[in-house]
Protein backbone atom coordinates (compact mmCIF):
# COMPACT_ATOMS: atom_id res chain seq x y z
CA UNK A 1 0.00 0.00 0.00
CA UNK A 2 2.77 2.28 0.59
CA UNK A 3 4.84 1.90 -2.47
CA UNK A 4 1.19 2.62 -4.39
CA UNK A 5 0.86 5.58 -2.67
CA UNK A 6 4.18 6.54 -3.48
CA UNK A 7 3.57 6.04 -7.10
CA UNK A 8 0.23 8.09 -6.84
CA UNK A 9 1.85 10.89 -5.55
CA UNK A 10 4.34 11.36 -8.04
CA UNK A 11 2.11 10.70 -10.75
CA UNK A 12 3.52 7.07 -12.10
CA UNK A 13 -0.23 5.60 -11.00
CA UNK A 14 -3.52 6.36 -11.53
CA UNK A 15 -6.47 6.68 -9.19
CA UNK A 16 -7.97 3.76 -10.73
CA UNK A 17 -4.85 1.26 -9.55
CA UNK A 18 -4.69 2.93 -6.56
CA UNK A 19 -8.45 1.87 -6.00
CA UNK A 20 -7.36 -1.73 -7.21
CA UNK A 21 -5.22 -2.14 -4.66
CA UNK A 22 -7.32 -1.36 -2.30
CA UNK A 23 -10.01 -4.33 -2.72
CA UNK A 24 -7.23 -6.83 -3.87
CA UNK A 25 -6.11 -6.30 -0.11
CA UNK A 26 -9.34 -6.29 1.24
CA UNK A 27 -10.35 -9.30 -0.90
CA UNK A 28 -6.56 -11.28 0.36
CA UNK A 29 -7.12 -10.46 3.96
CA UNK A 30 -10.74 -11.63 3.75
CA UNK A 31 -9.82 -15.05 2.32
CA UNK A 32 -7.31 -15.42 3.88
CA UNK A 33 -8.34 -15.73 6.98
CA UNK A 34 -11.14 -18.10 6.22
CA UNK A 35 -8.32 -20.46 4.54
CA UNK A 36 -5.90 -20.63 7.58
CA UNK A 37 -9.10 -21.19 9.37
CA UNK A 38 -9.75 -24.11 7.82
CA UNK A 39 -5.67 -25.80 7.16
CA UNK A 40 -5.54 -24.89 11.00
CA UNK A 41 -8.35 -27.42 11.53
CA UNK A 42 -6.65 -29.65 9.06
CA UNK A 43 -3.25 -29.46 10.45
CA UNK A 44 -4.49 -29.78 14.11
CA UNK A 45 -6.10 -33.12 12.87
CA UNK A 46 -3.10 -34.35 11.40
CA UNK A 47 -0.65 -34.02 14.12
CA UNK A 48 -3.28 -35.57 17.05
CA UNK A 49 -3.30 -38.36 14.43
CA UNK A 50 0.58 -38.60 14.70
CA UNK A 51 2.67 -40.97 16.93
CA UNK A 52 5.22 -39.13 18.93
CA UNK A 53 8.85 -39.39 17.87
CA UNK A 54 10.57 -41.61 19.89
CA UNK A 55 13.46 -42.05 18.09
CA UNK A 56 15.61 -39.92 20.37
CA UNK A 57 15.28 -42.39 23.13
CA UNK A 58 17.83 -44.17 25.19
CA UNK A 59 18.29 -47.89 24.11
CA UNK A 60 16.96 -50.01 26.59
CA UNK A 61 17.68 -53.95 26.53
CA UNK A 62 14.84 -56.63 27.45
CA UNK A 63 15.97 -60.36 28.52
CA UNK A 64 13.03 -61.88 28.64
CA UNK A 65 14.94 -65.51 30.76
CA UNK A 66 12.94 -68.99 30.83
CA UNK A 67 16.05 -70.79 30.90
CA UNK A 68 18.38 -70.74 33.56
CA UNK A 69 21.16 -72.37 31.90
CA UNK A 70 20.66 -69.42 29.31
CA UNK A 71 20.80 -66.86 31.79
CA UNK A 72 24.82 -65.91 31.75
CA UNK A 73 24.82 -66.03 27.79
CA UNK A 74 22.17 -63.82 27.24
CA UNK A 75 23.45 -61.32 29.76
CA UNK A 76 26.84 -61.45 28.68
CA UNK A 77 25.07 -60.77 24.44
CA UNK A 78 22.83 -58.01 26.14
CA UNK A 79 25.83 -56.49 27.66
CA UNK A 80 28.11 -56.68 24.50
CA UNK A 81 25.30 -55.33 22.38
CA UNK A 82 24.15 -52.30 24.87
CA UNK A 83 25.31 -48.34 23.51
CA UNK A 84 27.72 -47.02 25.55
CA UNK A 85 26.33 -43.79 24.75
CA UNK A 86 23.97 -44.32 27.37
CA UNK A 87 23.93 -45.50 30.66
CA UNK A 88 20.70 -47.57 30.61
CA UNK A 89 20.61 -51.22 32.72
CA UNK A 90 19.81 -54.41 31.38
CA UNK A 91 17.24 -55.51 32.21
CA UNK A 92 16.54 -59.30 32.71
CA UNK A 93 12.11 -60.55 32.83
CA UNK A 94 10.79 -62.93 34.41
CA UNK A 95 7.20 -63.32 33.60
CA UNK A 96 4.48 -65.49 35.98
CA UNK A 97 1.27 -66.94 35.27
CA UNK A 98 -1.53 -64.96 37.28
CA UNK A 99 -2.56 -68.03 39.31
CA UNK A 100 -2.90 -69.76 43.13
CA UNK A 101 1.44 -70.03 42.61
CA UNK A 102 1.74 -66.81 41.17
CA UNK A 103 3.42 -65.68 44.82
CA UNK A 104 5.57 -68.59 45.19
CA UNK A 105 6.51 -68.81 41.18
CA UNK A 106 7.74 -65.21 41.70
CA UNK A 107 9.94 -65.72 44.59
CA UNK A 108 11.61 -68.61 42.76
CA UNK A 109 12.16 -66.57 39.46
CA UNK A 110 13.87 -64.05 41.32
CA UNK A 111 15.90 -66.08 42.89
CA UNK A 112 16.92 -67.85 39.70
CA UNK A 113 17.82 -64.07 38.56
CA UNK A 114 19.92 -63.08 41.15
CA UNK A 115 22.71 -65.28 39.21
CA UNK A 116 22.34 -62.82 36.17
CA UNK A 117 22.36 -59.88 38.41
CA UNK A 118 25.57 -61.10 40.01
CA UNK A 119 27.03 -61.90 36.97
CA UNK A 120 26.53 -58.73 35.37
CA UNK A 121 27.83 -57.15 38.41
CA UNK A 122 31.01 -58.44 38.26
CA UNK A 123 30.96 -56.61 34.57
CA UNK A 124 30.64 -53.21 36.15
CA UNK A 125 27.13 -53.43 34.31
CA UNK A 126 23.66 -52.29 35.88
CA UNK A 127 21.36 -54.69 35.97
CA UNK A 128 17.54 -54.32 36.76
CA UNK A 129 14.99 -57.39 37.47
CA UNK A 130 11.78 -57.31 36.90
CA UNK A 131 8.86 -59.37 37.36
CA UNK A 132 5.33 -59.56 36.01
CA UNK A 133 2.18 -61.17 36.97
CA UNK A 134 0.33 -61.50 33.51
CA UNK A 135 -2.31 -64.21 32.02
CA UNK A 136 0.50 -65.56 29.79
CA UNK A 137 4.40 -65.50 28.69
CA UNK A 138 3.80 -63.42 25.73
CA UNK A 139 0.98 -60.57 27.24
CA UNK A 140 3.66 -59.83 30.18
CA UNK A 141 6.69 -59.81 27.80
CA UNK A 142 4.59 -57.36 25.39
CA UNK A 143 3.49 -55.21 28.55
CA UNK A 144 6.93 -54.94 30.02
CA UNK A 145 8.17 -53.63 26.61
CA UNK A 146 5.80 -50.93 26.99
CA UNK A 147 6.10 -49.84 30.35
CA UNK A 148 9.76 -49.43 30.32
CA UNK A 149 10.23 -48.14 26.67
CA UNK A 150 12.56 -50.93 25.22
CA UNK A 151 14.01 -50.75 22.53
CA UNK A 152 15.55 -54.16 21.74
CA UNK A 153 14.52 -57.52 23.31
CA UNK A 154 17.20 -60.51 23.70
CA UNK A 155 15.36 -63.85 23.88
CA UNK A 156 16.78 -66.93 23.58
CA UNK A 157 15.63 -70.19 21.41
CA UNK A 158 16.57 -73.64 21.81
CA UNK A 159 16.33 -74.39 18.57
CA UNK A 160 13.03 -76.55 18.39
CA UNK A 161 10.39 -75.99 15.13
CA UNK A 162 6.99 -76.17 16.88
CA UNK A 163 4.89 -76.42 13.30
CA UNK A 164 4.71 -75.19 10.18
CA UNK A 165 2.43 -72.41 11.10
CA UNK A 166 4.52 -71.22 14.21
CA UNK A 167 8.29 -71.27 13.68
CA UNK A 168 9.59 -70.42 17.27
CA UNK A 169 6.39 -71.46 18.95
CA UNK A 170 3.45 -69.08 20.57
CA UNK A 171 5.72 -66.55 22.24
CA UNK A 172 8.22 -65.96 19.88
CA UNK A 173 5.77 -65.68 17.19
CA UNK A 174 2.93 -63.64 19.13
CA UNK A 175 6.36 -60.96 19.75
CA UNK A 176 7.23 -60.81 16.25
CA UNK A 177 3.52 -59.78 15.28
CA UNK A 178 2.93 -57.15 17.66
CA UNK A 179 6.30 -55.45 18.68
CA UNK A 180 8.00 -53.05 16.02
CA UNK A 181 11.14 -52.80 18.66
CA UNK A 182 14.44 -55.02 17.45
CA UNK A 183 14.21 -58.60 18.03
CA UNK A 184 17.39 -60.75 18.41
CA UNK A 185 16.65 -64.26 18.63
CA UNK A 186 19.57 -66.16 19.99
CA UNK A 187 21.29 -69.57 20.66
CA UNK A 188 24.69 -69.30 21.90
CA UNK A 189 26.76 -73.18 21.63
CA UNK A 190 30.08 -71.92 21.85
CA UNK A 191 31.78 -69.25 24.14
CA UNK A 192 31.22 -65.85 22.85
CA UNK A 193 34.88 -65.22 23.19
CA UNK A 194 35.64 -67.88 20.71
CA UNK A 195 33.68 -66.20 18.02
CA UNK A 196 36.15 -65.69 15.26
CA UNK A 197 34.10 -64.17 12.74
CA UNK A 198 30.71 -62.67 12.33
CA UNK A 199 29.13 -63.59 9.55
CA UNK A 200 25.92 -61.62 8.19
CA UNK A 201 23.96 -63.10 6.07
CA UNK A 202 21.48 -59.36 4.33
CA UNK A 203 18.01 -60.12 2.73
CA UNK A 204 17.23 -57.56 -0.02
CA UNK A 205 16.01 -54.01 0.33
CA UNK A 206 17.15 -54.26 4.17
CA UNK A 207 19.12 -50.77 3.94
CA UNK A 208 15.53 -49.48 3.30
CA UNK A 209 14.29 -50.43 6.84
CA UNK A 210 13.94 -47.70 9.67
CA UNK A 211 16.15 -49.86 12.12
CA UNK A 212 18.72 -50.57 9.35
CA UNK A 213 21.10 -48.16 11.35
CA UNK A 214 20.41 -49.83 14.78
CA UNK A 215 21.17 -53.52 13.65
CA UNK A 216 24.02 -51.90 11.91
CA UNK A 217 25.46 -50.78 15.24
CA UNK A 218 24.73 -53.88 16.73
CA UNK A 219 27.18 -56.16 14.52
CA UNK A 220 29.66 -53.26 14.72
CA UNK A 221 29.53 -53.30 18.80
CA UNK A 222 29.38 -56.79 18.61
CA UNK A 223 32.54 -57.20 16.37
CA UNK A 224 34.39 -54.85 18.70
CA UNK A 225 33.62 -56.55 21.75
CA UNK A 226 34.60 -60.11 20.69
CA UNK A 227 37.39 -58.46 18.26
CA UNK A 228 36.05 -60.79 15.81
CA UNK A 229 36.24 -60.02 11.80
CA UNK A 230 32.71 -59.49 9.72
CA UNK A 231 31.55 -61.19 6.79
CA UNK A 232 28.57 -59.37 5.24
CA UNK A 233 26.63 -61.22 2.69
CA UNK A 234 24.51 -59.21 0.86
CA UNK A 235 22.91 -58.12 -2.96
CA UNK A 236 25.39 -55.34 -4.48
CA UNK A 237 23.45 -52.07 -3.67
CA UNK A 238 22.87 -53.38 0.14
CA UNK A 239 26.55 -54.23 0.13
CA UNK A 240 27.13 -50.50 -1.31
CA UNK A 241 25.05 -49.43 1.86
CA UNK A 242 26.43 -51.49 4.52
CA UNK A 243 30.16 -50.35 3.43
CA UNK A 244 28.85 -46.52 3.33
CA UNK A 245 27.70 -46.92 7.03
CA UNK A 246 30.89 -49.27 8.03
CA UNK A 247 32.98 -46.29 6.67
CA UNK A 248 31.44 -43.91 8.13
CA UNK A 249 31.18 -45.67 10.98
CA UNK A 250 33.81 -45.46 14.97
CA UNK A 251 35.14 -47.47 15.66
CA UNK A 252 36.38 -48.82 12.59
CA UNK A 253 35.92 -52.62 12.05
CA UNK A 254 37.46 -55.46 9.99
CA UNK A 255 34.74 -55.95 7.28
CA UNK A 256 34.62 -57.80 4.15
CA UNK A 257 31.63 -57.96 1.98
CA UNK A 258 30.60 -61.24 -0.01
CA UNK A 259 27.53 -62.08 -2.57
CA UNK A 260 24.71 -63.14 -0.56
CA UNK A 261 23.85 -66.72 -1.17
CA UNK A 262 21.11 -68.82 -2.63
CA UNK A 263 18.72 -70.55 0.04
CA UNK A 264 20.39 -74.20 -1.46
CA UNK A 265 24.08 -72.48 -0.90
CA UNK A 266 23.04 -71.90 2.17
CA UNK A 267 21.39 -74.81 3.31
CA UNK A 268 24.37 -77.20 1.93
CA UNK A 269 26.32 -74.81 4.21
CA UNK A 270 28.47 -73.64 0.64
CA UNK A 271 29.19 -70.23 2.25
CA UNK A 272 32.64 -71.24 4.21
CA UNK A 273 31.05 -71.04 8.09
CA UNK A 274 33.01 -72.91 9.97
CA UNK A 275 32.25 -74.45 13.78
CA UNK A 276 33.62 -71.20 15.46
CA UNK A 277 31.83 -68.28 13.14
CA UNK A 278 28.54 -66.65 14.84
CA UNK A 279 25.82 -66.85 12.13
CA UNK A 280 24.03 -63.76 11.78
CA UNK A 281 20.46 -63.33 9.48
CA UNK A 282 18.93 -60.22 9.16
CA UNK A 283 15.32 -61.30 8.48
CA UNK A 284 11.86 -59.28 8.43
CA UNK A 285 8.46 -59.29 9.46
CA UNK A 286 5.64 -60.37 6.98
CA UNK A 287 4.45 -57.27 4.97
CA UNK A 288 7.66 -55.05 5.24
CA UNK A 289 10.16 -54.02 2.91
CA UNK A 290 12.73 -56.58 3.18
CA UNK A 291 10.65 -59.30 3.73
CA UNK A 292 10.85 -62.68 1.64
CA UNK A 293 9.17 -65.64 1.77
CA UNK A 294 12.20 -67.98 1.63
CA UNK A 295 13.23 -66.21 5.48
CA UNK A 296 10.72 -68.43 6.87
CA UNK A 297 13.54 -71.15 6.40
CA UNK A 298 16.11 -69.55 8.27
CA UNK A 299 14.97 -70.37 11.30
CA UNK A 300 14.65 -74.28 10.06
CA UNK A 301 18.14 -74.54 8.28
CA UNK A 302 19.79 -73.01 11.26
CA UNK A 303 18.64 -75.47 13.77
CA UNK A 304 19.08 -78.37 11.26
CA UNK A 305 22.35 -77.45 9.85
CA UNK A 306 24.20 -75.63 12.05
CA UNK A 307 24.19 -77.24 14.96
CA UNK A 308 27.30 -76.57 16.39
CA UNK A 309 27.32 -72.97 15.22
CA UNK A 310 25.67 -70.27 17.41
CA UNK A 311 23.92 -67.98 15.71
CA UNK A 312 21.27 -65.09 15.97
CA UNK A 313 18.08 -63.97 14.21
CA UNK A 314 17.66 -60.62 13.90
CA UNK A 315 13.96 -58.93 13.16
CA UNK A 316 15.06 -55.17 12.85
CA UNK A 317 12.86 -52.71 14.27
CA UNK A 318 10.21 -52.07 11.62
CA UNK A 319 6.89 -50.40 10.98
CA UNK A 320 4.48 -53.04 9.57
CA UNK A 321 3.02 -52.27 5.93
CA UNK A 322 1.80 -54.42 3.28
CA UNK A 323 3.70 -54.01 0.14
CA UNK A 324 2.34 -55.70 -3.30
CA UNK A 325 4.45 -55.96 -6.42
CA UNK A 326 3.19 -53.10 -8.43
CA UNK A 327 4.21 -50.65 -5.30
CA UNK A 328 7.69 -52.63 -5.92
CA UNK A 329 7.64 -51.12 -8.83
CA UNK A 330 6.44 -47.90 -8.67
CA UNK A 331 8.37 -46.72 -5.56
CA UNK A 332 11.89 -48.32 -7.01
CA UNK A 333 12.02 -51.17 -4.69
CA UNK A 334 13.27 -54.49 -6.40
CA UNK A 335 13.39 -57.90 -5.23
CA UNK A 336 17.02 -58.52 -6.66
CA UNK A 337 17.40 -62.38 -5.58
CA UNK A 338 13.52 -63.90 -6.18
CA UNK A 339 14.78 -65.82 -9.29
CA UNK A 340 17.62 -67.29 -6.98
CA UNK A 341 15.84 -68.32 -4.56
CA UNK A 342 17.60 -66.35 -2.00
CA UNK A 343 17.09 -64.40 1.26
Amino acid sequence: MAVILVGYNIGIINEDALNGTIVLILVTCLVSSFVTEKVGKRLAIIESRRKPNLSEKPDRILVPIANPQNIENLIDLSVMLRNPDYHEPIYPLAVVLDNEHAEEEIFKKNKMLQEAITHASATDNDVQLVSKIDINIASGILRAIKELMITEVVLGWNAKITTRDRIFGTILDNLLENTEQMILVCKIMQPLNTTSRLVVIVPANAELERGFLRWMRAVRLLSTQLGAKVVFMAGRRTNNQIKSTVKSSKPAIDATYMPRPTMAEFENNQTGIGKDDMVVVISARRGTVSYNGMLDNVPRVLSRNYKDNSFIIVYPEQHPNVYQDNQFKTTGYTNETSEKESF
